[in-house]
């Protein structure tokens, strides 16, 4: 299904962001509950006497909650399958959507090798019920300042397209990347029937960051006040 959003603005993502941390509010309070769960240890206990049963004294190490997630990850290692729907019914259209289900498994196939993405899903699928994918198409990697091929003055374009093509094969990245994105990072805009209309993706960057790269007035000047050491005499 495809929508046709807006062009995003500070100003709108800003409110959008507002309005996504009040809505996921709840929810990302009870993740945060089960994401301690997974990473602590859970306490041992200790079962009390019976002389009605007849028991002993024992020590039940239960170990970490995250134990039981990473067995449980293993058991959704299948592949997934990948559909796509053709604009109609036409010869053309239909191929074209085949050519896309075996481009799309071919890139997952080559980037869960490259990033091992696929563990990382399971597990927020188990821990959250969600679990969040960046694909994204990043032809900055194909540019001339990444080394990509110019074509000389009297070269000519078979020498030139294979050119590019051993330029492909040896030294130039795939300009397209597949990553998993942390659940607890990503805010999600959600219509009625639970489709992403569009996702916020929170990021902890520090001070200086905001300073230098964001060229923000506001932080070099908290960043440049006298600190306190908090001491007195």
């Amino acid at each position: 299904m495809a929508y046709n959003l807006p062009r995003p603005t500070g100003r709108g993502v800003r409110d959008l962001h507002a309005k996504l941390i009040h809505e996921w509010d709840p929810c990302i309070a009870k993740d945060e509950e089960m994401r301690d769960l997974v990473y602590q240890k859970n306490a041992v206990e200790l079962l009390p006497e019976s002389s009605d049963q007849n028991m002993k004294l024992l020590e039940i190490h239960s170990g970490r909650a995250g134990g039981i997630v990473d067995h449980a990850t293993g058991l959704l290692m299948a592949m997934p399958d990948f559909h796509a729907d053709p604009l109609s019914q036409a010869t053309e259209d239909v191929r074209e959507a085949e050519q896309v289900e075996r481009v799309y498994a071919a890139l997952f196939e080559k980037h869960l090798l490259a990033n091992d993405f696929w563990p990382h899903v399971g597990r927020d699928i188990l821990i959250y019920d969600r679990a969040y994918l960046k694909a994204m198409a990043l032809e900055s990697v194909w540019t001339i300042q990444e080394g990509y091929p110019v074509r000389g003055k009297r070269q000519s374009a078979k020498d030139y397209l294979a050119q590019v093509r051993d330029w492909k094969d040896s030294e130039g990245k795939f300009p397209f990347v597949i990553q998993h994105v942390p659940t607890l990072s990503i805010l999600a805009h959600l219509d009625g029937q639970d489709n992403v209309l569009a996702t916020i993706e929170e990021k902890l960057v520090t001070a200086q960051t905001l300073a230098d790269e964001l060229d923000s007035a506001e932080v070099r000047q908290a960043l440049d006040q006298p600190r306190s050491s908090g001491m007195t005499s």
